[in-house]
């Protein structure tokens, strides 16, 4: 078991959370404990392509959920 923090900066920002759990680490993921999930994946791709604030809002609240509902 491990136990870390991250910057302000990757927190407050939705666009850098969903770095935090895409599993493909070509592109640059903050994803170091490599979890991978199908279904967070397409949350994290609809979060980095929505089109305003409120879509992203809405898709950062689904991530929150979606990556809950898959802790071990």
């Amino acid at each position: 078991m491990a136990m870390w923090s991250w910057s302000f900066a990757v927190q407050q920002s939705l666009a850098r959370i969903g770095t935090l759990f895409h599993s493909n680490l070509d592109l640059e993921q903050l994803n170091i404990g490599a979890f991978k999930s199908d279904k967070v994946d397409s949350i994290v791709e609809e979060l980095n392509a929505a089109p305003d604030l409120q879509k992203r809002i809405e898709a950062g609240k689904k991530l929150a959920v979606a990556a809950t509902d898959e802790l071990p």
